[in-house]
């Protein structure tokens, strides 16, 4: 591994439950946009998670706002 290597998601190369934990939490944020302005590695993070589909079906289910725009 290179000093300059990046994971993925939290664990490595495999999204897991810390996650999908972590891109929920970024949601309770009282203001989403400037947190990911201010952390766009926890944006890039969010976008990543929310886009797999086992997850948007869950976040539609559960009615969790879209942060994505």
């Amino acid at each position: 591994m290179t000093p300059h290597h990046r994971n993925v998601y939290i664990l490595g190369e495999k999204m897991c439950v810390a996650d999908i934990y972590a891109a929920m939490l970024a949601t309770w944020n009282l203001d989403v946009p400037a947190f990911f302005k201010k952390h766009p590695n926890m944006r890039a993070m969010y976008d990543r998670v929310t886009a797999h589909p086992a997850i948007t079906k869950v976040w539609a289910r559960n009615e969790m706002e879209d942060w994505k725009n």
